[in-house]
């Protein structure tokens, strides 16, 4: 499912928007001063579909609207309503905060409230587990509080517990996989910080971002690895049977035509030292069927690597095609990531500049770890960036969207970013100007 359209009114009480989505585009960017919203629109999309709706309790807003594809629409409004502070009459008035979350399709709406009573009482009944104090619970503005259950699993699970509309918006949330890669997706000092003491005090070297890369880069291809050789030991338990049953027998043109494309793949796979050399035999018409059954069976096999090979192919281009400053950079399930110079001399991945670093960070993110047929929200990814880098993120940006049918929302003060993708682009200082003045 796609999203075709938001709506914002009102949000910190300043900003109204409509951004509309491109359904034939892949990418959609978001621009405009600082302060105007570009990372909390991301945030407001994460936050929705991954279900974690204490969010919008916090948000200041008015009024939210997403349209999504398949006539599905989904509201969120806030509200600040009188409530007494007891059943007595003369008890005064307070002020509660009250968001409704409502969505429709077709002529099926699913709509609940959540509220300060509501919020509590899922608190409260949590109370031992997150150590939460007096104070906590009476003050549901508390940055700590909001710290411990705005992305708890077991917090919006108590609130579940109550509410079997709540239960089935969160399951229709999950119909929009979103995966958010924030501005400081390298550096997180606070994380680091917390680790290096760790370590420290256990006297190991902490891991560094780009290091963690590689190993999980190594990870994959020994499992990729794995997976082939137990393909092999499958197909080879029936190869005997195959050959004998096949009755296919190619042309000399097309036995050469399948050699051709077979050995491609092949000098692809021993490259990342995936699999080992495999001869064929030239064409002969005598023994052409058992020539083609056994390259069929060869097909077979490697089929388990095309859809990792594809990734790992383009994860290579793009890396080559940035120039990084005369290195070259290899990948093997023996060891994740290798760099080396031109001559030939080893570099300490560490050793990288930051903005070669954040080029193969956000790149291997981008191909291996978001899921494929979802929303990708990136936010600054200029950062670390040189300005050549910047010109061809969007090309790269299209190349990894149309190959893993992403959806893409890019929050972005680069120019250079948004040249590639200037149809495709929404300027926030304009889009609330034009939206006052419709209004």
């Amino acid at each position: 499912m796609r999203i075709n359209s938001i709506r914002i009114v009102n949000l910190f009480g300043l900003y109204n928007y409509e951004i509309p989505i491109s359904e034939s585009e892949h990418i959609c960017l978001l621009t405009g001063p600082n302060g105007y919203g570009k990372t909390t629109i991301l945030s407001i999309i994460d936050n929705l579909f991954k279900g974690y709706l204490f969010y919008f309790y916090k948000l200041p807003f008015d009024e939210i609207y997403v349209e999504l594809s398949e006539n599905n629409i989904i509201s969120i409004i806030k509200r600040n309503i009188s409530a007494q502070n007891s059943d007595s009459g003369d008890s005064p008035l307070t002020h509660d905060t009250e968001v409704k979350f409502e969505w429709k399709s077709d002529e099926v709406v699913t709509s609940f409230v959540i509220n300060n009573k509501i919020i509590r009482d899922a608190l409260r009944s949590l109370k031992v587990q997150f150590e939460f104090s007096e104070h906590e619970l009476n003050n549901l503005n508390s940055a700590e509080l909001s710290k411990k259950i705005m992305h708890s699993d077991v917090f919006y699970r108590t609130i579940s517990k109550s509410s079997v509309k709540f239960q089935e918006f969160l399951l229709k949330s999950q119909s929009v996989s979103t995966s958010l890669i924030s501005a400081n997706r390298i550096y997180n000092e606070d994380k680091e910080g917390e680790e290096r003491q760790y370590r420290r005090y256990y006297y190991e070297e902490p891991e560094s971002p780009i290091k963690k890369i590689s190993k999980l880069l190594q990870k994959l291809l020994q499992r990729n690895k794995i997976a082939y050789f137990d393909s092999v030991q499958k197909i080879d338990i029936n190869l005997i049977g195959s050959l004998i049953k096949s009755e296919v027998e190619y042309t000399q043109s097309e036995y050469e035509s399948q050699i051709k494309v077979l050995s491609s793949k092949l000098d692809s796979l021993l490259q990342y030292g995936l699999i080992a050399k495999i001869n064929f035999e030239p064409y002969n018409k005598e023994y052409i069927r058992l020539l083609s059954a056994y390259i069929n069976e060869i097909d077979k096999k490697l089929a388990v690597y095309d859809n990792f090979l594809e990734k790992l192919e383009l994860l290579s281009e793009l890396i080559k095609n940035k120039g990084f400053a005369d290195k070259k950079f290899t990948f093997s399930p023996d060891y994740g990531i290798r760099c080396h110079l031109v001559t030939g001399a080893p570099v300490d991945l560490d050793t990288l500049s930051s903005g070669e670093k954040h080029q193969i960070i956000l790149l291997f993110n981008l191909i291996f770890e978001v899921p494929d047929n979802s929303t990708l929200l990136i936010d600054e990814p200029e950062n670390s960036l040189h300005v050549t880098w910047q010109r061809q993120f969007t090309e790269d940006i299209f190349r990894v969207s149309k190959g893993k049918n992403l959806q893409v929302l890019i929050a972005t003060h680069s120019s250079r970013i948004v040249v590639n993708a200037k149809e495709n682009a929404w300027d926030l200082y304009y889009l609330n100007k034009e939206y006052n003045y419709e209004a």
